[in-house]
C-alpha cells in the first residue's frame, strides 16, 4: 500500500515478539518465492513454493499463516489456511499464488486467472477463495517498508522476507531494498539455502518482462523447482528368474513380471524386449507392460515364457526402458535348461456314470496317469471344467501337481453328484511337460434322476360338526414346484379342494377318509390318504349333528335328575363349560335349537 501509514503502535514489545523470530529457526518447507505490489493500489500478490523436504514429499499447510508486518486476525494482511482437503498434503515443487481479493483489478497485467487445480503443481486463489482459507484479511503490503512471514499452525515461523526501512529487530532473512509501487521481488536462486541470500532476490517491474506470478524465476530457480516435483521410480519383480529344467518344444509355466511406479508422478514404460545369447528361446506374452503410463503405486504385468528348442543351458535378458530419471532401463536376467521330454498315458478318458439319484453320489471312477517317457512327468493342477463342472468333483487327488518318474503313476477319482434332472457333462483337464500332450482331458458324463415322487395327506385329523377343519398336506421327492388336489367327499375325484393347506366342514359326527394327489412339475403323480374323525358339536347332546329340541329335553330331564347322561353327552350338554348341566345349560341349548332368543 503505497501511502500506509507506519504508526508508532508497532514498536509495542506484544507486537515486536511476534512478529521477530530467529531467521535460523526457519524451516523453509514453505517459502516465499516472489511478491509484487501490482500496477497501482493494492493490486498485491505473493507466490509461495512448497519445497517440503524432498521431491515425494508433502506438507500439510492447514491452518499456516501468511501475513505481513501489521498482520493479524483484525488488520494488515492475515490470511489462515483453512482444514480443505487440498491443503493436507500439498506436494513439493507446488507454487501456490494468493492476490489481495480487494484489489483484483490492480493486478499486474500478465496475472494468471485464478486456478483451482493441484494436478498441475500450481494453484491461483484470492485471499478469500471459498473454502480455502479461513481468516482472509488483506489491507496491503507496504511499499516502503514491511515483511512477510509464513507460520505454522502453532506460530512457528517457516519462511519470511522484508523489504525496505524496517527497525533492525523487525528484518527478516532475507531483507530485500524497498520493493515500491508497481515493483515485485523475486528469488532467482535454485536451492534451499539461497532462499535466505539477499543476493539471490531480484527486484524489478511488476509487469511483463519482470515478475512472473505462478511461473518460476529464471532458469536456476525453474531448475530447482522442478527438481522438486514428484518423479517417477521404477520397480520390477523379480530381477532374474531361472526356468529350470524344460521339455524341448514344450512351454515353461510363464513367468509373470510386474512393473510398478514407486516414484511418485507418472511412469512412461517404453517398449520391453529380449536380448542376449538365446533370445530365441524365450518369449514375452501377455504384455500389459510395453507403451503404458503407471501413475503412482500403479502397476502392471507381463509374462516371460521359455520354450527350448534343443537340450542345454540357455539364457537371454528382458530390458524394459521407460523413463524414470535414475534407472532408465531396468535387465531382468532369465535362464533355463532344455531336456527331453516326458509321456504322458491316462485311462480312462472317457466315462458315462450312467442314472444317478439327485443329491446322492454316484460311484467314483479311478483315473490313472502314467509316465511312459524318459524324463520326469510333471503334472499341473488338475481342474474340472465343461458344461457341468460343479456336478462332478475331484476327490484322493494323487494327480494335481505331482512328478511322477518314468514307469510311475498316480491316481485321482471322480464323482457324478447331480443336483438336477437331465443329462450332465464335465471335462476332467490335466496339464503336464509332455510336449506332445501338454493338456490331456477326460471326457465326464452322467444323467440327473429325480427321487420317487411321495404325497403325504398328513393326518390324522379330529374336528367338530359345522366348524372348518384345516387340512395340510405335503410333498417330497419328483421335481418341485408340486400341485395338490384333494378328494374331501370320498368320491374318488380329486376336485374338491386345491392347495397345499385347504379346509372343508362336516355336517355330521364321523369317521372320514380324505385323499390327496400331489403333481410334480414333471407332471409324475403321487397320492396318499388320512382319517379325519368328526365330533359332534355343543348342544348337539344326542349326537346326531343336529340341535333340536330333543337335544333340550334330554338337557332338562339330566338337570331333573330323570336320566344320567354319558361323559360324552355331559360335555356336549354343559354349555358353560363349568362342569355342571343346569338350567342355563339347558336355555343356551334352547336358543340354538330356535335359532336365537330374545
Amino acid at each position: 500500500m503505497g501511502n500506509r501509514a507506519m504508526g508508532l503502535g508497532f514498536l509495542v514489545a506484544g507486537f515486536l515478539s511476534f512478529v521477530t523470530v530467529a531467521w535460523s529457526q526457519e524451516s523453509l518447507l514453505l517459502v516465499i518465492n516472489e511478491f509484487g505490489q501490482g500496477r497501482a493500489g493494492n493490486g498485491e500478490w505473493v507466490e509461495l513454493l512448497v519445497v517440503a523436504t524432498g521431491s515425494c514429499s508433502t506438507v500439510d499447510l492447514r491452518g499456516w499463516v501468511l501475513r505481513d508486518r501489521q498482520g493479524n486476525t483484525t488488520g494488515g494482511v492475515y490470511v489462515t489456511f483453512s482444514s480443505h482437503s487440498a491443503w493436507a498434503a500439498v506436494p513439493a515443487g507446488t507454487i501456490i499464488v494468493i492476490y489481495n481479493h480487494n484489489d483484483s483489478a490492480n493486478l499486474p497485467t500478465h496475472f494468471p486467472s485464478d486456478d483451482y487445480d493441484f494436478s498441475d503443481f500450481r494453484v491461483v486463489l484470492p485471499a478469500n477463495a471459498p473454502g480455502y482459507f479461513t481468516t482472509f484479511r488483506w489491507e496491503g503490503i507496504s511499499n516502503a517498508a514491511d515483511l512477510l512471514q509464513i507460520l505454522t499452525s502453532t506460530g512457528v515461523l517457516v519462511d519470511g522476507v522484508s523489504h525496505g526501512g524496517l527497525p533492525l529487530g523487525e528484518q527478516q532473512v532475507p531483507h530485500l531494498g524497498a520493493v515500491a509501487a508497481g515493483r515485485a521481488a523475486w528469488y532467482v536462486g535454485g536451492t534451499r539455502d539461497g532462499v535466505n541470500d539477499a543476493g539471490n532476490w531480484t527486484i524489478g517491474s511488476d509487469a511483463p518482462g519482470g515478475s512472473t506470478p505462478g511461473a518460476p524465476n529464471a532458469a536456476a530457480n525453474a531448475a530447482w523447482i522442478e527438481s522438486l516435483r514428484p518423479k517417477p521410480a521404477i520397480s520390477v519383480a523379480p530381477t532374474s528368474h531361472d526356468f529350470g529344467t524344460v521339455y524341448v518344444n514344450t512351454d515353461s509355466a510363464p513367468l509373470t513380471l510386474t512393473v510398478r511406479n514407486t516414484g511418485c508422478m507418472d511412469l512412461v514404460v517404453g517398449t520391453c524386449a529380449l536380448t542376449g545369447a538365446n533370445v530365441d528361446q524365450f518369449r514375452i506374452q501377455n504384455d500389459g507392460v510395453s507403451g503404458q503410463t503407471l501413475i503412482p503405486n500403479a502397476s502392471a504385468t507381463l509374462q516371460v515364457v521359455f520354450r527350448p528348442t534343443s537340450s542345454g543351458s540357455k539364457s537371454a535378458i528382458l530390458r524394459i526402458p521407460s523413463n524414470d530419471p535414475n534407472n532408465p532401463t531396468v535387465s531382468v536376467n532369465l535362464a533355463g535348461t532344455g531336456q527331453a521330454p516326458a509321456s504322458i498315458s491316462v485311462v480312462p478318458q472317457t466315462h458315462d456314470f450312467g442314472e444317478v439319484v439327485l443329491n446322492t453320489d454316484s460311484v467314483p471312477v479311478t483315473i490313472t496317469v502314467r509316465n511312459l517317457g524318459e524324463a520326469n512327468l510333471v503334472i499341473g493342477q488338475v481342474t474340472m471344467g465343461g458344461a457341468h463342472p460343479d456336478q462332478f468333483r475331484i476327490e484322493n487327488d494323487q494327480v494335481s501337481n505331482s512328478t511322477i518318474p518314468q514307469n510311475g503313476s498316480a491316481t485321482l477319482q471322480v464323482v457324478f453328484g447331480p443336483t438336477s434332472v437331465g443329462a450332465k457333462s464335465a471335462v476332467l483337464t490335466i496339464p503336464s511337460n509332455d510336449p506332445e500332450y501338454p493338456t490331456v482331458t477326460v471326457t465326464l458324463s452322467g444323467t440327473g434322476r429325480a427321487p420317487a415322487l411321495v404325497a403325504n395327506a398328513g393326518g390324522p385329523y379330529a374336528g367338530v360338526v359345522n366348524v372348518p377343519v384345516t387340512l395340510t398336506g405335503t410333498a417330497a421327492g419328483g421335481l418341485a414346484p408340486y400341485s395338490f388336489a384333494w378328494d374331501l367327499d370320498n368320491d374318488g375325484a380329486y376336485d374338491d379342494a386345491f392347495g397345499e393347506t385347504v379346509q372343508w366342514t362336516w355336517n355330521l359326527p364321523g369317521t372320514s377318509t380324505v385323499g390327496l394327489k400331489v403333481t410334480d412339475s414333471q407332471g409324475w403323480e403321487a397320492t396318499d390318504t388320512a382319517q379325519v374323525q368328526i365330533y359332534a358339536g355343543a348342544g348337539d347332546v344326542n349326537g346326531d349333528g343336529k340341535v333340536n329340541l330333543v337335544d333340550v329335553r334330554l338337557a332338562y330331564q339330566a338337570v331333573l335328575g330323570l336320566i344320567q347322561l354319558t361323559p360324552e353327552q355331559h360335555g356336549r350338554a354343559d354349555m358353560d363349560g363349568d362342569g355342571d348341566v343346569d338350567m342355563q345349560d339347558v336355555q343356551a341349548i334352547c336358543c340354538l335349537a330356535l335359532g336365537g332368543c330374545n
